[in-house]
């Protein structure tokens, strides 16, 4: 069993601008629920959160928004039926290894990684308030490449 830390913005999903979300399907779901599925940990790891400072938690007209940033994530994982260990936060981990700011897991998903297979391509993205679709090219970790990596690792 392992504990994998998931990024969410670009990694699970194509991220947009600040004002909207893009509804692409990334192939994410499927092989995080597999990882589960083979009784792997997985824990949100993510720079989104719930705060009143957080401009991505605010919509253009600056009102904040109806559901913040990291609600969103989370709704995304529930969704799709993908259980989660912990969100920004490894249980247990104090106990191991004491208070410290590095989390204790044995493999992170993450776009910002060097080595990360990403794809680029054009997404629709649709903004919060009026839901007007734009075409954006923007990237997203490879899932596809991410699955095969995972196999030969013998972890799914």
């Amino acid at each position: 069993m392992a504990i994998c830390l998931i990024d969410f913005d670009n990694t699970c999903v194509f991220s947009g601008s600040d004002n909207e979300y893009c509804t692409e399907d990334t192939g994410a779901a499927q092989v995080l629920r597999k990882l589960v599925k083979n009784g792997h940990k997985l824990v949100l790891w993510t720079c989104r959160n719930s705060s009143k400072n957080n401009p991505y938690n605010y919509t253009t007209s600056g009102k904040y928004r109806d559901e913040d940033s990291l609600q969103e994530a989370k709704r995304w994982f529930k969704e799709r039926r993908i259980p989660l260990f912990g969100i920004n936060h490894v249980p247990g981990s104090e106990e191991v290894i004491g208070d410290s700011r590095k989390p204790l897991a044995d493999f992170v998903i993450d776009d910002t990684n060097i080595g990360t297979p990403i794809i680029k391509k054009t997404v629709d993205c649709i903004e919060y308030e009026t839901g007007k679709i734009t075409q954006r090219y923007l990237y997203c970790v490879d899932w596809k490449k991410i699955k095969k990596l995972l196999k030969e690792r013998e972890l799914i």
